[in-house]
């Protein structure tokens, strides 16, 4: 019970009011993928797998379809998406994300400023750990 609590109050900020959290990670996969969005009383939407298959812009796709409204990702899934440059982003509408959170490494500061500023255009929080 002493877990849940303090994870409870760790991701209060990260999961409160969301309705859709995507992952895009395996990072800290039970803690902030399965138990934090039931505790927050989010819908939490799990996908494994690489950012470009069976499309580039497959990602993208399953943010819009889904209508996630937060994204927990590595740093590594975000630099992924980079290669395959912001045009695939711009096919869908992602207007419905209101934050993205990177854990595992920090998001070093190109891939920061790639989906901070080009992606959702100032619009919504970046967070790095």
């Amino acid at each position: 019970m002493d877990y849940a609590f303090s994870l409870s109050v760790v991701v209060d900020g990260v999961f409160n009011e969301l309705d859709a959290f995507g992952f895009a990670a395996l990072v800290n996969l039970y803690s902030y993928n399965i138990y934090a969005p039931l505790l927050a009383g989010c819908t939490s939407i799990l996908y494994d797998g690489t950012p470009d298959y069976p499309r580039p812009d497959m990602w993208w796709e399953f943010i819009e379809r889904n209508k996630v409204t937060g994204i927990f990702s590595s740093p590594t899934g975000i630099r992924a998406l980079m290669r395959l440059g912001t045009e695939q982003a711009g096919k869908h509408k992602i207007s419905s994300v209101e934050r993205v959170v990177c854990a595992g490494e920090v998001l070093n500061p190109a891939a920061w400023e790639w989906l901070q500023k080009k992606v959702f255009e100032d619009r919504i929080p970046v967070l790095s750990q």
